[in-house]
């Protein structure tokens, strides 16, 4: 537990900064270094080859470099027609490869896009996630007893659900206290997706027949193993902040 919480406090550590740097790319770079490794991990998983981190790695660039338009539009396009010529070409042979680039790529670039509207904004797609995943880990060790997939994930319970439940919406209130609906709309996205997120990814791993998605981090296994929530709550919460009337 020790070295699992070092761990923790080292990456959020680095997250928080690359957050509340004055320019996205600090952001953008560690966007890269996630695609890369992440990618790696998932192409293991899937036994998908190199396609994967390719397809995300073109993905991820075109949609973060492309929302800041100053770079000009040529870099943009030309990443977006690569994208989508591997992708059909990917897709004509392995379709659930191919496309699981976007599961990489989208949410990240979701995350650059929200930093540009505000340290806070990109913050309510991580932190609920965070506090959810805390709570659920000790409220599930003190009282669940209730299995919430047993044949997916073996230690979750209702219980820890639940917690997760209550400690995202209370962490996206305090984040965003000007516009409670917001914060607690955020908290309650990235409680439902980041616990799919969370059980996709034991879902692949079972498949794959692996315990964790790789040992880069220790006490927390690989990339994708911290960072399965987010990668399907940045999208949703994006999309809720773009569409709320007031932010």
């Amino acid at each position: 537990m020790k070295t699992r919480v070092l761990t923790a406090i080292l990456l959020i550590g680095i997250a928080l900064g690359a957050i509340f740097a004055p320019w996205k790319w600090p952001l953008l770079g560690l966007g890269f270094v996630l695609v890369g490794i992440g990618g790696h991990e998932l192409s293991k998983l899937l036994r998908s080859g190199a396609i994967v981190t390719v397809l995300a790695a073109l993905a991820y660039a075109g949609f973060a470099l492309g929302s800041d338009w100053s770079i000009g539009k040529g870099p943009y396009l030309a990443l977006l027609a690569a994208t989508l010529m591997l992708g059909f070409i990917g897709c004509l042979k392995k379709p659930l490869h191919s496309l699981s680039g976007l599961y990489l790529a989208a949410p990240l670039a979701a995350c650059v896009w929200l930093q540009q509207l505000g340290p806070l904004m990109l913050l309510l797609a991580l932190v609920p996630v965070w506090a959810g995943d805390t709570a659920a880990i000790f409220a599930g060790r003190a009282w669940g007893k209730t299995k919430l997939m047993p044949t997916i994930s073996p230690n979750k319970t209702w219980e820890g659900s639940a917690a997760h439940a209550v400690s995202a919406m209370a962490a996206g209130a305090l984040l965003s206290t000007h516009n409670l609906g917001l914060g607690i709309a955020a908290g309650a996205i990235c409680t439902v997706f980041g616990q799919a997120g969370d059980l996709f990814e034991s879902y692949m791993k079972r498949r794959a027949g692996v315990k964790d998605s790789g040992t880069l981090l220790p006490g927390h296994g690989g990339v994708l193993d911290r960072i399965d929530a987010m990668l399907l709550t940045a999208v949703p919460v994006a999309l809720l902040i773009y569409c709320w009337p007031a932010r």
